[in-house]
């Protein structure tokens, strides 16, 4: 009876493994997109493409509804996507205030012997495509800085042929250094809020994202250089951890800082309720867990729109408050400040937005 239950519990951690399997930073030999895949999943009903692009702010996105993708060995089969989670499928998308955007594409499920796929938009006004994505194991991009610069190096020399490249390739990938490491496999003391000696807070970081110069970056590679020490590359900087314990971090940028980690407060409770914007022209409401968006034109007492709360700090005492919001494959800032005695809330960037609370 006994081996017959582990025998089932191999088989269902078997299961659960594979619909939980994710690629990091897939390799690929060509793409012509305007960006690139963070990471694909992999489960028993759908495979899930990451997209990270980038395009002039004003520009435009759109996902076609014959968006497929194929197995790169018998480019047979294939797989149309489902639906877009940050931007639509069949619907045009405006880069408005950014020049970035990450979405996901989903699309049913990859056979498991299904190694290298292709990407293709099927768009008759120039194909967006990804030719043999490898789906199989963790690229080389993300855990090297070493591979990337010579990726790039190789992108560059358009003379190459796809065979020659493909074959470089295969030789730059056994230059993979032993100390790189994946975001979830940092120490869990360095996950947190951290502030310097006068209280300010200096840094957010969680294994999705780090918060720094109130900005929300995101990891390129991380290499461990010591014990507990750490050299790591986000999408705007680099720093390094000199030393970490679970209340003290001592990072490196271009010049020492000594930090203090400090518990989240996960929720300000006089910070929930309604909030108005100072024209009237909209208003939000904040639960425990969203913010709700409506504008004046809404009937949904719930908002047309909500941003789930993924993760809260506090600054100077409660003077300020940073809520990161996360929605549809996109995480953003809202930031409460005391004013003469009263919070205003706004998004990042953006001070002409301001909420004040409803009194009641």
């Amino acid at each position: 009876m006994k081996k017959r239950l582990l025998i089932l519990f191999i088989i269902i951690f078997s299961i659960n493994t594979y619909g939980q399997k994710v690629i990091h930073k897939p390799d690929c030999i060509y793409s012509n997109i305007s960006g690139e895949i963070e990471k694909v999943e992999l489960t028993e009903k759908e495979t899930i493409l990451h997209f990270h692009v980038r395009k002039p702010r004003g520009g435009w996105i759109y996902i076609p509804s014959a968006t497929y993708i194929e197995s790169s060995l018998t480019n047979e089969g294939r797989l149309y996507v489902i639906k877009g989670e940050g931007v639509g499928v069949a619907e045009k998308y405006y880069l408005s205030r950014t020049a970035e955007i990450r979405y996901k594409l989903y699309f049913p499920a990859l056979r498991k012997d299904v190694k290298e796929i292709n990407y293709d938009e099927s768009n008759s006004r120039g194909n967006k495509f990804i030719y043999k994505l490898d789906v199989s194991k963790n690229g080389y991009s993300f855990r090297s800085s070493k591979w990337r610069n010579m990726r790039e190096h190789l992108d560059s020399k358009n003379k190459s042929s796809i065979n020659n490249r493909d074959k470089q390739l295969g030789e730059v990938k056994t230059g993979k250094s032993d100390g790189d490491v994946f975001p979830e496999d940092l120490p869990k003391a360095f996950f947190g809020n951290w502030y310097d000696k006068y209280g300010t807070l200096i840094l957010i970081t969680t294994p999705e994202y780090i918060v720094s110069d109130f900005r929300i970056r995101y990891y390129r590679s991380i290499q461990k250089i010591g014990n507990n020490k750490f050299k790591i590359e986000t999408t705007a900087n680099s720093f390094e951890i000199l030393s970490l314990d679970n209340e003290n971090m001592i990072i490196r940028t271009d010049k020492l800082s000594s930090l203090k980690k400090k518990p989240s407060n996960n929720r300000s409770e006089f910070i929930k309720g309604n909030w108005v914007h100072k024209n009237r022209i909209s208003k939000l409401t904040v639960t425990d867990d969203f913010f709700y968006f409506y504008d004046k034109t809404s009937e949904n007492t719930l908002g047309s729109k909500k941003k789930r709360i993924d993760h809260v700090a506090e600054s100077k005492s409660d003077d300020v408050i940073w809520y990161i919001l996360y929605n549809q494959g996109e995480f953003s800032i809202y930031i409460a400040n005391k004013i003469n005695g009263e919070y205003v809330l706004s998004p990042r960037g953006q001070m002409e937005t301001k909420y004040k609370k409803i009194k009641k």
